[in-house]
């Protein structure tokens, strides 16, 4: 089976190749302490996975594979800006106020299956027609199997 963890595909906008995934994990820990000193921990709570992704929107032309439909159209062969793909990317990803859905297989084997954007911070490289685009993920989970995770209502 090949490897495909580079496919990054959310709200069915697939995102360019090269992009960087970080995921950070914490838990919150209740503890008390005996008289004697000795901590007890009265509860554990697994907080939603936060996942940093980094990746850089490209020019490209007579490239019909390059981003395998980037912007979430057809190639039709004319020349694609940089900006073209940060925008698809930005209004169908960060405006939508709700949950949506993921498809990655280094996320979705770990059980992250949903997401809501957080924050998106995007910089022009001077001189270079690109870019580099970093957004925060937070993970909606809603197993029925597992307690104290955080499940994302939106209207």
């Amino acid at each position: 089976m090949a490897n495909t963890s580079y496919k990054f595909i959310l709200n069915d906008i697939q995102f360019p190749p090269d992009i960087n995934i970080t995921i950070n994990g914490s838990k919150i820990i209740a503890e008390s302490k005996i008289l004697d000193g000795v901590a007890v921990f009265e509860r554990v709570i697994t907080e939603p996975l936060k996942i940093d992704i980094a990746f850089t929107c490209r020019q490209f032309e007579n490239q019909p594979n390059k981003y395998l439909d980037a912007i979430g159209q057809n190639y039709s062969g004319e020349q694609i800006l940089a900006q073209d793909v940060f925008e698809n990317i930005f209004v169908s990803t960060f405006q939508p106020n709700r949950v949506l859905k993921i498809q990655n297989v280094f996320l979705n084997k770990i059980g992250v299956n949903e997401v809501i954007v957080q924050p998106i911070s995007a910089s022009l490289i001077p001189g270079s027609g690109k870019i580099f685009v970093q957004m925060t993920l937070i993970e909606n989970y809603t197993s029925p199997n597992t307690q104290s995770r955080t499940l994302i209502v939106t209207t």
